[in-house]
C-alpha cells in the first residue's frame, strides 16, 4: 500500500470518451442510439450530460446519461398482472468489477492480478453455493470499483473509473437496443446495472437469446 501511496498521479481534464474508448466498439442497431454514442465520444469525460427521449415499436422512455451512470426518468404507472405476461429485472452481474479485469481500468497490473484471483475465487464458491463466501467475495470487488474512483485513495485512477462507468453505460445501452427491436417486448426502465422489461410469456425464450447476445460479447453475465 505504501508504495502505492508514494506515486503521484495528475488527473486528465481534457480527455474525451472518443480517446479512453479508442480500443473499443459498440455498434448500435437503433439510428437514435448510434447518434448518441457519436456524441458521448466527442465529449469531454468530465463534462458529460446527455438526456434524450428513445422510442423503439413498444419501449418509450426518457434517458438521462451523466459520468456516473445511466438512469431512466420515468413517469408514474402502474402495471397490473396480465394473463400471457412477464415482468422481468434483469441484473448484471457485478459490472463494473467485471469491466475494470477485462478492460484494462486498474492502473497497477499486481493489483489486476489479484482482482482477478479474487473474481475467480468468487465463481468457484458460488458454483458451490456457499452464499457467505459469495457475499463477502462480491463485497471486496464492488469496494475496488469504488477506490479507483475516490481522489483520496492509492487505487485512484481517474481515466480508469471514467472508462469504467462508460463502458459499463455503453453495454446497458446495448442491451436496450437488442431487446427493444423486438414489439413483443417493452423494456420499462434502465439503470446502471439493470434492464426491466415487460415480454409475452410465450417469448421468454426468444428475450433470453437475445439479452445474452450483448453480455457475451462485451463479457458480463446475468446475476
Amino acid at each position: 500500500l505504501k508504495e502505492f501511496e508514494s506515486q503521484k498521479f495528475s488527473k486528465n481534464k481534457t480527455v474525451t470518451y472518443g480517446e479512453l474508448l479508442a480500443d473499443i466498439k459498440f455498434d448500435f442497431k437503433s439510428s437514435k442510439l448510434r447518434g448518441v454514442y457519436e456524441e458521448i465520444l466527442d465529449t469531454v469525460a468530465c463534462q458529460l450530460s446527455l438526456e434524450f427521449i428513445y422510442k423503439q415499436y413498444n419501449t418509450h422512455m426518457k434517458i438521462n446519461i451523466k459520468k456516473g451512470g445511466i438512469h431512466t426518468i420515468l413517469e408514474n404507472k402502474i402495471y397490473s398482472k396480465k394473463e400471457g405476461y412477464l415482468y422481468l429485472s434483469d441484473d448484471v452481474g457485478s459490472l463494473y468489477p467485471n469491466v475494470m479485469i477485462e478492460y484494462d481500468c486498474i492502473r497497477f497490473p499486481e493489483v489486476k492480478e489479484k482482482f482477478r484471483e479474487k473474481k475467480e475465487q468468487r465463481l468457484i464458491v458460488k458454483a458451490q453455493g456457499d452464499k457467505q463466501q459469495d457475499a463477502a467475495l462480491k463485497l471486496q470487488l464492488n469496494i475496488l470499483s469504488g477506490l479507483i474512483d475516490m481522489e483520496f485513495s492509492p487505487f485512484h485512477f481517474n481515466e480508469g473509473a471514467f472508462r469504467m462507468r462508460m463502458i459499463g453505460q455503453l453495454i446497458m445501452l446495448k442491451c436496450l437496443d437488442e431487446v427493444s427491436q423486438y414489439e413483443e417486448f417493452e423494456v420499462l426502465a434502465l439503470n446502471t446495472d439493470s434492464i426491466d422489461s415487460y415480454i409475452k410469456e410465450s417469448h421468454l425464450d426468444l428475450y433470453n437469446r437475445i439479452i445474452k447476445m450483448p453480455k457475451a460479447q462485451y463479457k458480463v453475465n446475468s446475476e
